[in-house]
C-alpha cells in the first residue's frame, strides 16, 4: 500500500466526477507509473471501508499529468463540495482503490 504525504487540493471545472489528477512525481509515492490507472475512488473513507472495499466508492480513473503542479490534487469542484471543500488531502492506493482522506 502507498500513500502520500499532504497535498493541497485544487477544484476545478476541468476534472470530471470520476477522476483525481496528480503530478506523475506524486503518483510514484503510490506506485503508480502509468500516465492513467483505473480505481475505485474513496472520497474520505474511513481507512475500515477502505481496506474492506465497502462504503461507496465510484469508479474512476487517476490521472498522471505533468500540467499537474507537484504536491496538488486536483478534484471536480464536486468532489470537493462532498469532501467539505479541504486545503490538503492524502492520498492512499491499495489493490486498484484510491483513499481521497483528510
Amino acid at each position: 500500500m502507498g500513500s502520500t504525504d499532504f497535498l493541497e487540493v485544487r477544484g476545478t471545472q476541468n476534472v470530471r466526477d470520476n477522476e483525481v489528477l496528480i503530478h506523475p512525481n506524486d503518483g510514484c509515492d503510490l506506485g503508480i507509473m502509468k500516465t492513467s490507472y483505473p480505481a475505485k475512488i474513496y472520497l474520505n473513507a474511513t481507512q475500515e471501508q477502505f481496506e474492506s472495499g465497502t462504503g461507496d466508492p465510484v469508479d474512476g480513473h487517476i490521472l498522471l499529468k505533468n500540467e499537474c503542479h507537484t504536491g496538488t490534487i486536483e478534484l471536480s469542484q464536486c468532489q470537493c463540495a462532498r469532501l467539505g471543500n479541504p486545503s490538503r488531502a492524502r492520498l492512499t492506493c491499495q489493490d486498484g482503490k484510491i483513499l481521497v482522506s483528510l
